[in-house]
């Protein structure tokens, strides 16, 4: 029994590990974009009433063309919200207004950096996500602000997903947000949809940390027959960076195949 316990917690912390591996992964992807816009922000004013914005515009290709994560483009904001320029060039008209979106609004607020929900780019279709940042006076007073967005179908994203999924046949990973709703999933899952274990991912959000528990089976197309007969034994890890949760597991009886071999090794 104590051999069977043993492997049991073996395999439970080792698919927590693979989960929050994963994590730090999309942390530093995360951090390197907001690194980014604010080592811009070290060679050029960005000052929306500036008499030349030629630094500014060539800081935004600079930011833009480096980061692969931030490749649906940079925008930079005057105070209000409203866009001065855009790259690349098209992007958003001069002077077009987002102070409604709420990232934007909150860095209005609270002058700091912020990801906004994933949401779609309206010019390209794609799932996407913002990373905002403010620009201040010496005073302290907002100035200005950056705004990359980052396409959350990029290999950069799902790339950690797919590493993290290999687990055996019924192995999957997904990315989430504080919602629930799926960013990225390597199995069926659609964009903002509620995710396979939506209970379970949500309780982790609320308890702030990382855990692996054998929960229901409920994915968005399933029915309720299917969520009764099948349960995954899940790891969750929470993104430091954005608030999001990443989610790796499988079947619990693919998980814990070996130690059933185990257990009935020892007593044949």
């Amino acid at each position: 029994l104590r051999a069977v316990k043993d492997s049991t917690n073996r395999i439970l912390q080792e698919r927590l590990v693979i989960a929050q591996m994963a994590a730090r992964e999309i942390d530093r992807l995360v951090e390197r974009g907001f690194y980014e816009l604010e080592k811009a922000t070290e060679f050029a004013a960005f000052d929306p009433k500036g008499s030349s914005l030629a630094e500014e515009y060539h800081m935004l290709a600079h930011a833009y063309g480096r980061v692969g994560a931030l490749s649906l483009g940079v925008y930079f904001l005057d105070a209000q919200g409203q866009v001065v320029l855009s790259e690349p060039p098209g992007k958003a008209p001069r002077g077009a207004d987002l102070s409604g979106e709420n990232h934007i609004r909150k860095v209005r607020e609270t002058r700091r950096r912020s990801v906004s929900d994933p949401f779609v780019d309206p010019a390209t279709g794609k799932p996407t996500v913002a990373l905002t940042i403010p620009i201040l006076r010496a005073d302290g007073t907002l100035l200005s602000m950056l705004s990359g967005l980052i396409d959350v179908t990029n290999v950069e994203v799902t790339g950690p997903l797919t590493q993290a999924r290999d687990l055996g046949h019924t192995g999957h990973a997904e990315l989430v947000d504080s919602r629930g709703l799926i960013i990225v999933s390597t199995d069926y899952g659609g964009f903002l949809q509620p995710g396979e274990h939506l209970q379970f991912y949500l309780k982790k959000f609320q308890e702030g940390r990382a855990g692996v528990e054998n929960v229901p089976y409920t994915p968005w197309h399933a029915t309720a027959e299917m969520a009764q007969k099948e349960h995954h034994v899940m790891a969750f890890a929470p993104v430091s960076a954005a608030p999001w949760g990443i989610a790796v597991g499988g079947v619990d009886w693919e998980t814990f195949a070996p130690v059933t071999r185990l257990r009935n090794t020892i007593l044949l």
